[in-house]
């Protein structure tokens, strides 16, 4: 009804969804008044970044990056709390939840080094990326900063470094691994990982 009898001109629901969230949590909040004021802060927040939210959104995102964006938000938000924090195998073996995490911390490395060289250029984006990169394949990503600078040889100096944080990414990726699977172990490995990142 709101749209209805509003600016019809306007096509942004953002006043009418505005409401049925307001309804919402005041109806929440009866049964968990902590999380909804939580909420309601969140979308308070939101609301007041919305001039900003669309800058981001119309400008410095193209369509392939909003959907990479939001793909990660529903990994990391909606999916990896609804999973079981348990084994659900008769090994004891597979826990969704973990396996799960290490898909999301893989998706947040690839996705900030990709960032960082939008952000920062290639002079030492490229460094940031491989290293981001790194974690999804080191062997990939020496590859193609060998293809990029075989392209332009001006980039050689940025992708060598981007290729050698890629591969101290790996150690990196190994010590996430470990901590996610056992933190005791990683203690014992933390030695050897660590003159393995500095070599």
């Amino acid at each position: 009804v709101a749209y209805w009898l509003g600016d019809r001109e306007d096509p942004g629901l953002t006043t009418a969804v505005a409401l049925i969230v307001t309804y919402c949590l005041g109806a929440y909040a009866v049964r968990e008044p902590m999380i909804a004021l939580g909420c309601g802060l969140c979308g308070a927040l939101v609301l007041a970044l919305r001039t900003e939210l669309h800058t981001v959104v119309r400008s410095l995102l193209n369509e392939s990056e909003l959907h990479d964006a939001l793909l990660f938000a529903i990994a990391a938000v909606v999916i990896l709390p609804l999973l079981p924090n348990h084994p659900i195998d008769a090994l004891g073996v597979i826990n969704p939840f973990r396996l799960w995490r290490l898909v999301v911390v893989f998706m947040a490395m690839s996705g900030a080094g990709y960032i960082a060289q939008r952000a920062i250029g290639p002079r030492y984006g490229l460094a940031l990326a491989g290293f981001g990169a790194g974690f999804v394949s080191s062997a990939a990503t020496i590859a193609s900063m060998g293809v990029r600078t075989k392209a332009n040889a001006a980039m050689l100096r940025p992708a060598v470094a981007g290729a050698t944080a890629s591969s101290v990414a790996t150690m990196v990726q190994l010590a996430l691994l470990i901590a996610a699977a056992d933190t005791k172990l990683l203690g014992r490995l933390a030695v050897p990982l660590a003159a393995g990142g500095v070599t």
